[in-house]
């Protein structure tokens, strides 16, 4: 533990630590802060059965009309697929993943 002379005495010091030393290989990207949590963190949303086809082109026999849920990663990615909200959040909370809101 730190006392308050202690301190002084490190600001004192001719060479004090350089934290920004510490960080100037660790530096984050935008693509690096996007996928943070993108295996773990996901979101839900409803879609138009027609859009449900373009973001999941390898499912057959999607209905044409009516609305579906689609479960997306952190990064927007698309995972998973349901025909309604509690499915949706069912499949995913059985998949060990954590849905946030979007606002």
């Amino acid at each position: 533990m730190y006392s308050k002379s202690n301190l002084n005495d490190r600001r004192e010091q001719k060479n004090p630590i350089d934290y920004n030393a510490h960080f100037k290989d660790d530096v984050m990207t935008k693509d690096d802060l996007r996928d943070l949590g993108v295996d773990k963190l996901v979101y839900v949303h409803e879609v138009a059965a027609s859009a449900a086809k373009d973001l999941f082109p390898e499912i057959e026999d999607l209905p044409n009309k009516g609305s579906l849920f689609a479960v997306h990663a952190a990064n927007g990615l698309p995972i998973l697929l349901a025909q309604d909200l509690e499915a949706a959040m069912i499949a995913a909370i059985d998949n060990e993943l954590q849905i946030q809101q979007l606002n």
